[in-house]
């Protein structure tokens, strides 16, 4: 019988070749089962496995999400009803796919323990990810909506106290939250103040950045620039 050690072993050195090869939805089943196993031993995943779960999942979400989007998209263009109720038949499939996507996740971090560091704050932040895109395909949204604001709500808040202004998870977090805000929520004020603090914060402690996230920090920093530029450019338009 294989020990416990060494299935964990097997199946994380399968999620990182499987990862290398870009072959997401078995890295899933890795990491599925990483998971299970920690749970079986009462314990926490490693920041590498915790890593892995997020690329897993992150990929074979986002392909889904991408999909839901695209057919919404091709709808004007369809040249009789025939297709718009085929594109319509594929678009709920896909909502209800990248709901069940969701909530296996969630489910998978129901169990893992909230720790005041960074590991804790990647946690929630995953969280509220996950009920982001639940709301966001989900016409009865309200309850993804709730459950996805109390959790960046939470992550916000222990990262605020155990993380520094320019640290790569913290900024993440903020960069998630605001497009909640602004794209699930509606409140673009508070999308735009969220991202314009996160913004100033950063600037201002840059120099304690880590030097090995650099190039996650400069692109986050960036893409929070460039959702301000449009936010607001929005905002002008609409006035």
């Amino acid at each position: 019988m294989v020990d416990s050690a060494s299935a964990l072993s097997k199946h994380n050195e399968l999620a990182r070749v499987y990862e290398v090869l870009e072959l997401y939805s078995e890295m899933v089943g890795e990491v599925k089962a990483v998971v299970q196993l920690r749970e079986a031993a009462q314990e926490q995943l490693s920041t590498d496995e915790r890593n892995r779960l997020s690329v897993a999942y992150k990929h074979t979400t986002s392909r889904l999400r991408t999909a839901w989007r695209a057919a919404a998209e091709i709808l004007p263009s369809a040249r009789n009803f025939t297709i718009v109720g085929l594109v319509r038949q594929v678009r709920t499939q896909l909502k209800d796919e990248i709901l069940d996507r969701c909530q296996e996740v969630i489910q998978l971090l129901e169990n893992q323990t909230v720790t005041r560091d960074e590991d804790g704050v990647f946690l929630l932040k995953m969280r509220g990810d996950y009920h982001r895109y639940q709301a966001e395909v989900d016409g009865e949204k309200t309850e993804h909506q709730l459950q996805a604001a109390k959790a960046y709500a939470e992550a916000s808040t222990l990262a605020k106290e155990v993380l520094t202004p320019v640290n790569s998870v913290r900024l993440g977090l903020s960069l998630n939250h605001s497009v909640f805000l602004f794209e699930i929520v509606g409140d673009r004020t508070a999308a735009c103040l969220l991202a314009r603090e996160t913004l100033d914060q950063a600037l201002r402690t840059i120099g304690d950045a880590d030097a090995e996230c650099q190039s996650e920090i400069t692109l986050i920093l960036q893409l929070l620039r460039d959702n301000l530029t449009i936010w607001r450019t929005e905002d002008s338009t609409d006035e």
